[in-house]
C-alpha cells in the first residue's frame, strides 16, 4: 500500500484552506441576512430558507472535498493505493451531487426573491420562466450524477466484472457547466429592467444596480471553473489535475451565496452602520424618530395600540427648485390578526403596507400638485413586496 508519506508533492492543503475560507464568508453573510429578515426587518421568506440549505450543503462540499483530500486530491495519482483511489472516486462522486443541488437551490432562492420584490408583471412572468427552466434542468443534473455509471458503484469500483457502462462524463460535465453559465447570465440581467426604471436619484439608482449587478462574479467564477474542468477532462493523473475544478467549485457556489444575501444587508448596515450609507437616525422626549436616507427625511411617530399599531411618517425631497412631499401611514399586522381579517394566513411573518400619498411643488409658493395614493412595502418605496 502507498503511503502518502512517499508523495513529497501535495496540493491538497490549498484547495483545503481555500475552500473553508470562502465557506466561512458565505457562512457569515447568510447569518447576518438571517439577522435581519428575522431581527430587524420581521419577515422572513422562503428565499431565506433556500438560502440557508444552500449554505448547509455548501458545508457539506467542503467537507466532502477535505475527505477528498485526505484519500489523495492534490497528489499524483500513481502514488494512491487502490482502497485511496476507490474511495477519493467515491467522495466525488458525492461531492458532485451535493455541488449541484446546492446550486440549484442558490439560484432559486435568488429567483424567489425577485418574485417577492418586483411587481411589474413582465418582469415576474420572466422571473417565473427562468425559475421552471433551473429547476427543470437542475433536477435532470441531478440525476445524471446520480446515474453516471450503470451499475452506480462503477463510477468508484472498476474492478467489478459484470455489465457496466458510464456516460461521457466529459460532455455531461461541459454541458452542465455551460447551462449553468447561461442561467446565471439570466438571473444576472433579469431586474435590470426593473430596476433602471425606478424613480430614485441617479447615484441610489446606480447604487441599488451595482449590488444587484455584484452577481456577475458568480458568472466570472463559472467561466474560470470551466477552464479547470477542461483541464480535468484530459487528465491522465485526475487527482493533481482536479485540485482546480474542486476549488473553483467551491469558490463559485460561496461566491453566490454571498452575492444573494448582499441586497438584504443594506438594512443590516443602515440599522448598525447608520454612516456608510448616509443615514442618521436621532430620537427626542416626544418618541419622534427621524431616518434620513440619500435626499429625503422620514419621520415615524408611534401611535397607541388601539390603532392596529399604525405609524405616520412624512418624507421631504428638494431637487432642481422642485419639492416633493410624501406622508401617510404604515399599518403591520401580524399573521394571526390577518388571518382574522380575510381568513387567510401569511408565510412571511409581519405584513407591513404603507399607504402614502405625494405632493409635488413646481415652485416654491406653488400650490401642490397631488398623486394618486399607492402601497408598498416596510423601508422601502421603490421595491414593494409581494407574496409569492
Amino acid at each position: 500500500m502507498a503511503s502518502s508519506s512517499t508523495d513529497t508533492q501535495s496540493k491538497g492543503s490549498q484547495v483545503v484552506v481555500i475552500g473553508v475560507l470562502f465557506t466561512v464568508i458565505a457562512a457569515t453573510t447568510v447569518t447576518l441576512r438571517l439577522f435581519t429578515r428575522l431581527v430587524i426587518l420581521r419577515s422572513p421568506g422562503r428565499e431565506d430558507i433556500l438560502i440557508f440549505l444552500a449554505l448547509a450543503t455548501s458545508i457539506t462540499l467542503t467537507v466532502l472535498t477535505t475527505r477528498q483530500v485526505h484519500y489523495g486530491l492534490g497528489r499524483h495519482y500513481d502514488t494512491l493505493s487502490p482502497e485511496e483511489s476507490a474511495q477519493n472516486l467515491k467522495t466525488l462522486w458525492i461531492s458532485i451531487i451535493v455541488y449541484y443541488i446546492s446550486l440549484a437551490l442558490v439560484k432559486i432562492s435568488i429567483l424567489i426573491q425577485y418574485l417577492r420584490v418586483f411587481v411589474k408583471k413582465s418582469t415576474r412572468i420572466t422571473n417565473w420562466i427562468i425559475l421552471v427552466i433551473v429547476s427543470v434542468y437542475s433536477l435532470i443534473t441531478m440525476l445524471a450524477s446520480v446515474f453516471v455509471c450503470y451499475p452506480i458503484y462503477y463510477f468508484w469500483d472498476k474492478s467489478y466484472t459484470g455489465p457496466s457502462s458510464c456516460l461521457d462524463q466529459k460532455a455531461l460535465w461541459f454541458s452542465n457547466a455551460s447551462l449553468n453559465i447561461l442561467s446565471d447570465l439570466a438571473i444576472l440581467i433579469a431586474p435590470m429592467p426593473a430596476l433602471s426604471s425606478l424613480q430614485l436619484p441617479r447615484r441610489q439608482k446606480i447604487g441599488v444596480m451595482f449590488v444587484f449587478a455584484l452577481g456577475g462574479l458568480t458568472c466570472i467564477m463559472s467561466i474560470l471553473r470551466l477552464h479547470s474542468l477542461y483541464v480535468v477532462s484530459v487528465s491522465t493523473d485526475v487527482t493533481w489535475d482536479n485540485v482546480g475544478a474542486a476549488t473553483w467549485s467551491m469558490v463559485e457556489l460561496n461566491t453566490g451565496i454571498t452575492c444573494a444575501c448582499l441586497p438584504v444587508l443594506k438594512y443590516f448596515v443602515s440599522r448598525f452602520f447608520p454612516n456608510l450609507l448616509g443615514t442618521s437616525r436621532q430620537a427626542s422626549s416626544q418618541k419622534q424618530d427621524t431616518e434620513t436616507t440619500g435626499a429625503y427625511s422620514r419621520h415615524s411617530k408611534k401611535i397607541p395600540k388601539a390603532l392596529a399599531s399604525q405609524n405616520s411618517f412624512h418624507m421631504q425631497n428638494v431637487k432642481s427648485g422642485m419639492r416633493r412631499d410624501i406622508s401617510g401611514t404604515e399599518v403591520q399586522a401580524s399573521d394571526s390578526e390577518k388571518g382574522r381579517e380575510d381568513g387567510k394566513g401569511y408565510g412571511n411573518g409581519v405584513q407591513v403596507t404603507t399607504v402614502f400619498e405625494v405632493e409635488y411643488y413646481p415652485n416654491e409658493g406653488d400650490y401642490p400638485v397631488r398623486s394618486a395614493s399607492v402601497n408598498t412595502s416596510e423601508g422601502d418605496l421603490v421595491l414593494p413586496v409581494q407574496k409569492v
